[in-house]
């Protein structure tokens, strides 16, 4: 059968509107789940929701009504498994954007949507967590979540780190980090990359993980009880504007979710 619902888009102004979508009924292989400003895209990839229809022939695992959730995927298995029950669609829904693995001794650019997670992440495998921020009004919410916070005014760093995970959306100030890192220190730059292994570090590039990846790190939110820091809003019109209004102005702690009460 056909569907239709509404879509919020940005617009060259920066204004929200609300549109429709509309599409033609399930072909082969698909599956129905519901659930940048300048440009006329629809807003946000990262969701959780429901199966509500399998399509003909489809070869999948999910039953329709099972909890799944999505990042920002161009193609699937269609294995994968569905959200654990430990995790709420609001708390899913923001975890499908990143995930991390466990080191020793972790320093963290920047505490937002993405730097708050990885710190609980991080804190929840045992590493020793170091980050560092321009934002003093999260410094206790870092510290709660088992960081140390740290400014380059008054640096006393035990030993250097062992990795370096910068989540903020601009690349740092390298010189101010050299320093601080192990001879062989990873560098993990979530928002962009460029040249520096003339300083023998190893740079790691990452965008997406794999379908696997993201079921380990659902599995091990709902176990360790790592939930994002979420400010809820109706998924309204209204309430998208409202959501981008406090992510422009800074004011989002730290990831807004969507939600339709329906």
């Amino acid at each position: 059968m056909p569907y239709s619902g509404k879509i919020f888009k940005g617009t060259s102004s920066g204004d929200i509107v609300e549109g429709i979508f509309q599409r033609d009924s399930l072909r082969d292989g698909e599956v129905l789940i519901m659930h940048v400003l300048p440009t006329g895209c629809a807003l946000g990839h990262e969701g959780a929701g429901y199966v509500e229809e399998i399509g003909p022939s489809c070869k999948t695992d999910w039953k329709v009504g099972e909890r799944v959730g999505w990042g920002y995927i161009h193609h699937t298995c269609g294995k994968c498994r569905q959200i654990p029950d430990g995790l709420s669609n609001e708390n899913a829904a923001p975890l499908m954007c990143g995930t991390c693995k466990p080191t020793n001794r972790i320093g963290i650019v920047g505490i937002g949507g993405l730097g708050h997670l990885t710190i609980q992440f991080a804190a929840k495998m045992g590493c020793d967590i170091v980050v560092f921020s321009e934002t003093e009004s999260k410094r206790q919410e870092a510290i709660a979540m088992g960081a140390r916070v740290e400014d380059f005014n008054t640096l006393g760093l035990p030993k250097p780190l062992d990795t370096l995970i910068v989540t903020t959306a601009t690349l740092p100030d390298w010189d101010n980090y050299f320093k601080l890192l192990s001879v062989n220190c990873t560098i993990i730059p979530l928002t962009g990359s460029e040249d520096l292994t003339l300083h023998g570090y190893t740079v790691v590039g990452t965008i997406l993980a794999g379908r696997s990846m993201h079921e380990a790190m659902l599995a091990f939110a709902a176990r360790n009880q790592v939930n994002p820091i979420i400010e809820k809003f109706p998924l309204t019109k209204a309430g998208v504007e409202e959501a981008v209004e406090r992510l422009q102005s800074g004011r989002m702690r730290y990831r807004g979710a969507l939600t339709n009460e329906q």
